[in-house]
Parts: C-alpha cells; structure tokens; sequence
C-alpha cells in the first residue's frame, strides 16, 4: 500500500510524456465526404479506432446519457465522488476485493490513459490523477476526452469510431435508442458488445433507458419509442471509397483530423465509370493505368479525384497515378506560347517556321513525320509543332519555359537536376497530374497559380502571379481552335457541347497520353500510361486520352455559357493573313487578329515588298543602279522568304516567287538575308587519328535565298570550297579551333566556331567525326 501511495504522483497521466503525447497524437483521421458520409477511418498510431470530436459534435443524447448512467454529479465534484468512494470501499473491503469501483468520468479517463491492475492502490492513484485531471481541465474538455477514449467494444474507442462502426452515421445523429446502446457499453465492453451478445447488449441498453426515466430526462413513452431501435446485427466494414484520395490525406499532416472532401459524388462516380471503361480497351494495347482530376477553378476545389481505373487491380491499381511523375509530351506548351505573347514575341497568327533547325547539335522533329514550313503560332500550338516551340523558347532564353515553371514553383531540386535545356518543352520535364491540373486552372485564373484544395479545412489562397492575365486569355483563344474529337467542324452547332480550350500530350515512346481541358468555371486534366513507364504502340494522346477529358468536361461547360473576356489591353487588329504580322503596304490578303497593346512586335510585314524590275532583261533594280527612264522599269510584288524557308519550299517541291536576280553591275550594300550556315554547328567534333581521313570528313551545307548564286567557304583564313548552294561541301578536319565562315557574291557572310579534338576509334560510332553538343 506505502509503495502505491508513493507511485501516486509519478503515475498521474499528466506526468507521463507518453501518455500526454497520446493525448495529442493518438487518434484515428476520418475521411468524410460532402455530405458527411464516412470515405474511410484510419487506424490511430496504436491500432484504434478512436476519433478526436469536439463536444459540440456529439449527440445531446449521447452526453447525457453518459453523465446520468457514469457520473450524474460530475459538473460539482472535483474530480473523485466522495460518498461514491466512501460506498465502493465499503462494498470492496466487506468482499474482500474489487467490486464496486464507484469511479468518476474523471477518475475513469486516468484509467484509460494509464491502465493498470484493478487493486486498491491503482484506485487511489486513479483518485489522485483525477483530481489533477480536474484541476488542469474544465469540466467540458474533460467529458469530451472522455467520450473520445471510452472503450467500447474490440478496438474501438469514443463515441465517434463506435456511431459509425455500429450504426453507419455520424456521432451527431443518434437517437436515444441508439445512444443508450453505447452508453451502456463501458461497463463490459467485450460482454455487451451487440455484434457479439445481442441479447445482453439488449437488457443492457432497457437498464440505461430505464436510469434515465428515473432521472426524469426521457419519458415512459420515449423510453418505450427508444426501445424499438434495433440492436445493430454485427459491426459494419470499413468503407474504402475514393481510396487514392483518402491515402493521399491520411499521408498528409498528424493524425486524428477530420477531412471533409470537396468532392462531387456524381462527379466523381462518373468520373471513375469512365477511366474504368477506358481502362478495359486499353488493356489489350498494354496500357493497365490512367488517372482523372476536375477542379473547379473559382475555388480551386478538387471535384473529382480518380488515381488508376481500378484500385483492386493486384499489379498496379494501387499506384496513385494523379500524384507520380511523367514526361508530359507536349502539354506544356501552352506555358512557353503563353511567355511568348507575354514577350511581344507571338500572336495567334503570326507566323512561326517549322523548318529543319539545329541547336548545338538539338535537331527535333514533329511527332508526325515531315515538316510543315511557315504556319500560324496557333497552329503550330495546337499540333503540337516541335522546331517552333523550341525556336521560341531558345529565343525567349531566361524568360521561356524554364522560367514560368520556377514562377509556378514546379522548379524544385530534383527536376532541376535533369537540366532538360530545350527539351523540357518537348516533354523532358516530368510532371505530376496534379500539378498538371493546377497549371491549367492557372491559365483560366488568369495567371495566377493557386494550390489545389482537398479538403474544406484547406485554406483558400489568392495563389502568385505567373503570367499576365492577357497571355492567358490569348491561349485560350489559341487552344479552343484545338480540333475537337468530337464534332471538330461543327460543335458550335450542337446544344450539347461548349467552347473548350484543351491541349494533348504524347511522351517520347508512347509511354503517357495526355489530354487537359478548361471553361471559365472547370479544369480537367486525363492521363494514361504505366506506373513502369513501358510504351504501347497505340498510346496517341489525341485518340485515347482526349475522348475521355471531353466526355467529362462537356456536361460541365455546359453549367455556364460563359467564355472569357478579354483583359485590359488584348484587342484586334489588322494583319497580313499570310505572315500573321501588322499589315504592310504591299500586303493584298488580309485578317484579323489577337495583340496585346504595347506588348506585341508592330513591326509590318516584310514579306510582302514591291521590286523594280528592269523590262530589257528582267533583272532587280533599285535607286542605285537606276540608269535608265521610268518608263524602262516595271513593278513587281513579291514574298521574299528567309533562306531556310526558300530552301524548303525548294526541298518539298512548294510554289514560292523565284526572285530576279539583283543587277550584278550595282555597288549598293545588299539589303536581303544572306546566307545560314547549316551545318557544320556550333559544337565539338572528335577526330580519330586510326580512321580514314575520308570517313570523318564535315558537311558545309548553308540556306540562301533565290538571288544566291554560288557560295564561298573559308576554315580559318583558307579557302576550302565554292560551289552552287545546292551542292554540299566537304572538309577534312585537323584538330584545333576554326572558324568555319560561308559567303556569297555579294558579300554577305555567317559564321560558327568549332572545336575539332582527337578522340580514340572505338568512341566514333558510323562515318563522320562524333560530334558532342555544348
């Protein structure tokens, strides 16, 4: 007994750091959806289930049911019940051992959180404790930890876990039939468990209604209403619905939360029935995994969250496809045509060039075989063209993509490590569907990124700026002329479709497909793959993943007509409807397009320029080499393309104006482009001593104009080469660094420097010097 009344104060639970972090810690998270049905319930960090409830979301029934039937004085007491005390020791001591504890709610939460034999000195500590208990909290704290915690039946702990195990619904709805049930579990919790004893779960739950007639807080005719309430048949399952969203909270943040989702039930099913449909033909192409997510973009809530078509499924369904990251083909796009209105650099329809182009040794081609020549931004866009985009965003240099990720903060370490250069663009830097719906609302939001909200506990956030309001809304013109899957060339004719701006993706090998879609109100973002990364001839962005984003998203664009505004700042103007650019004066065929005031080039198009042409013998002339009356010259509008477009043109057999040659006899300075070198580039190239000199020798190939006759070319101070500008060149190359210089008649030059170093045979792989990008 000495040594008990010695362990009194070591024992108060309040003393103990493992059981005051039980207090804190030690609770299961409920997964709850809109309208409060269950999702899921964790287990608590030690194997309960125990939900953290505020008093207030606790049946009235259930409160006082509980102090009438455990402690009727517990709002006087302070802590310990003397005359029960004095009662129960007389009734133990004539028995000899415990039989009557006569315990306090506060004497019985010092039990609970620190469990020990039931002896006379356990009871004097649990007296002890309570008081200390009573002293550190107020009455209602107390009660409340006390519902939380009582036992009732296997492992389930408080009112909460037991209303949803046992009844199916929150602890706020009981009934009294229902709340005496629980009250009168405590008292043997394994005994009385009506999955399990119904009978004595029974008698038990008529002596608690009984109690709280006598205490005059049912009446006879309530208590006799209350005990028609069935006795529940056995404990219900755990639910596991939305299971890639529920793991997704339950790894976030401590234990013990309530999360109300966001989510749209109806949404949300439809949502899951689609990609499980999707799923079953995909299947037989080796594509096992796709994932779904709607947002809405006023608040950012996450509608509908689908992580794989089937969770079951033993392989992979478990994998939470919305939250790992790949490569997403040409879905971000968008964001570089974005930073390049926001530069001045494009609009819709000005013309950007889809020629054969090198960047230190980067040559990309399109997704479909060939190239396409001179084409408006806004379809190079939507085809997801590659030498534009990369063109752009080598133009734009530290304000292209690179940059507006970071802005976005998707800059993070480790995909700051890939150093992706200018293939991020092109799919190089991965992505998370997540992250990739969150991009896109922020397209909708007019430039500002702001974080997805699960949850209703989830605050709202005005997010950062990220692009101007302006380069938005002129992409989302652009992606809305996206051909649609369905009904391509008419839907703004049909009652059942509304204006979209959507964007595919297809990774290198055809291992993601990608389809992201926005309205105004709604984001959606599909993608399909495997969690292994391995490729499936079929996987196209555009016939897999975007059929499924628009049988989603119509419905909803359907919600609200609306479209968006065009900002301060975005109006129309009149432009060359062949170069996309500010009308020239010689510019016949005209249109109308999207700038952005004081931002977009108004430089007029230099296409389109008018020639003097001397009648006697056809040749170009100009007010130098004029010798002659007017009557002796005519005039002549012509389009005067760049060199690598007129080679092009040439190459793919297109009509294009072949330009007169410009009077040899004229000492002006020439005013066209001259010519580009195209190869060799600008790089490092290895030169094996072992292999013939024959087979590592360099092309010299450049792009002219029409009005280029013959070229010269110089490594260092020599002359290697001259010949016609169709012909290739070649040079046997010494180790060292050259400057490699191209010029025509009329004394117009380009210029590379490269590095030719030795390097051994077995590292040189075909004819030619490997050449090694800087």
């Amino acid at each position: 007994m000495a040594a008990g009344l010695a362990a009194l104060e070591w024992n108060c639970p309040l003393r103990q750091p493992r059981v005051a972090a039980r207090l804190v810690t030690d609770w299961s998270t409920a997964h709850l959806g809109p309208g409060g049905d269950v999702l899921r319930l964790d287990l608590s960090p030690s194997g309960r289930y125990r939900l953290h409830l505020p008093l207030g979301a606790i049946a009235p029934e259930v409160v006082s049911g509980f102090v009438i039937s455990e402690d009727h004085w517990f709002r006087w007491h302070p802590g310990i019940n003397p005359v029960s005390l004095v009662r129960a020791g007389w009734q133990d001591l004539r028995a000899g051992r415990i039989v009557s504890g006569g315990s306090t709610i506060a004497m019985q939460v010092a039990r609970m959180l620190n469990p020990g034999p039931r002896t006379f000195a356990q009871k004097l500590a649990e007296a002890w404790c309570a008081l200390h208990l009573r002293a550190h909290y107020s009455s209602t704290r107390l009660l409340e930890l006390y519902l939380n915690t009582v036992p009732m039946g296997g492992n389930l702990e408080g009112v909460g876990a037991a209303a949803y195990f046992y009844f199916g619904k929150p602890a706020s709805l009981l009934s009294w039939g229902e709340a005496a049930q629980l009250v009168a579990l405590p008292r043997s919790p394994e005994r009385l468990r009506p999955d399990r004893h119904p009978d004595a779960a029974l008698r038990a739950r008529g002596r608690v209604l009984e109690a709280l007639v006598l205490r005059e807080r049912l009446t006879r005719e309530e208590r006799d209403l209350a005990g028609t309430a069935p006795v529940p048949a056995g404990r219900r399952a755990n639910p596991l619905c939305m299971p890639h969203l529920v793991r997704r909270g339950a790894g976030l943040g401590v234990p013990g939360r309530i999360l109300s989702y966001l989510i749209r039930p109806d949404l949300q099913a439809a949502c899951e029935r689609r990609l499980k449909a999707s799923s079953v033909r995909l299947q037989r192409i080796g594509v096992r995994e796709g994932a779904l997510i709607v947002v809405d973009n006023r608040t950012m809530a996450v509608l509908a969250y689908v992580g794989s078509p089937d969770f079951a499924e033993p392989r992979t369904g478990q994998v939470n496809g919305c939250a790992i990251h790949r490569s997403p083909g040409s879905a971000l796009k968008p964001f570089l045509y974005a930073a390049g209105v926001e530069r001045g650099t494009i609009t819709p329809h000005r013309m950007v060039l889809d020629v054969p182009h090198a960047w230190n040794g980067f040559a990309p081609v399109n997704f479909e075989p060939g190239f396409c020549g001179p084409v408006p931004a806004e379809q190079a866009l939507v085809q997801s063209l590659n030498v534009p985009a990369v063109a752009l965003d080598a133009d734009l240099g530290d304000a292209g993509l690179h940059a507006v990720l970071e802005r976005a903060g998707l800059r993070d370490a480790g995909r700051a490590r890939l150093d992706a250069g200018l293939s991020a663009v092109l799919g190089a830097f991965p992505v998370t569907v997540e992250e990739m719906a969150s991009l896109y609302a922020m397209l909708a939001n007019g430039g500002r990124r702001r974080p997805l909200r699960f949850t209703a506990g989830d605050p709202a956030s005005d997010g950062v700026p990220v692009l101007s309001p302006a380069a938005c809304f002129v992409v989302s013109e652009m992606l809305a002329t996206n051909a649609r899957p369905d009904l391509p060339l008419a839907w703004e004719w049909s009652p059942h479709h509304g204006k979209i701006a959507f964007k595919t993706g297809t990774s290198f090998g055809f291992r993601d497909a990608w389809a992201v879609g926005y309205t105004p109100r709604y984001t959606v973002a599909v993608w399909f793959g495997n969690a292994d990364a391995r490729g499936a001839a079929g996987l196209k962005a555009r016939e897999i993943a975007a059929p499924v984003l628009f049988d989603i998203l119509n419905p909803l664009a359907r919600e609200g007509d609306e479209w968006f505004a065009p900002p301060a700042g975005v109006a129309r103007r009149t432009v060359c409807a062949v170069t996309g650019e500010p009308a020239g004066r010689w510019c016949r065929r005209r249109g109308e397009d999207w700038y952005v005031a004081g931002v977009s080039d108004m430089t007029p198009c230099g296409v389109h320029q008018q020639l003097r042409i001397r009648k006697a013998d056809g040749v170009e002339v100009c007010s130098d080499c004029m010798d002659g009356p007017e009557e002796a010259y005519g005039e002549r509008v012509v389009a005067i393309w760049p060199p690598d477009v007129e080679q092009f043109f040439r190459a793919t057999g297109r009509r294009f104006d072949e330009l007169p040659r410009h009077d040899p006899a004229c000492r002006a300075p020439a005013r066209r482009a001259g010519p580009t070198i195209a190869s060799p580039g600008p790089a490092e190239y290895l030169v094996a001593s072992a292999l013939p000199a024959d087979r590592q020798r360099i092309a010299l190939h450049a792009r002219t104009g029409s009005d280029t006759e013959r070229l010269w070319w110089f490594v260092g101070d020599a002359l290697v080469a001259s010949a016609p500008p169709a012909d290739t060149c070649w040079w046997t190359p010494r180790p060292g660094r050259w400057d490699v210089v191209v010029l025509d008649a009329r004394g117009r030059s380009d210029r590379v420097r490269i590095n030719i170093r030795p390097g051994r045979a077995e590292s040189l792989a075909g004819p030619g010097p490997r050449q090694r990008e800087k």
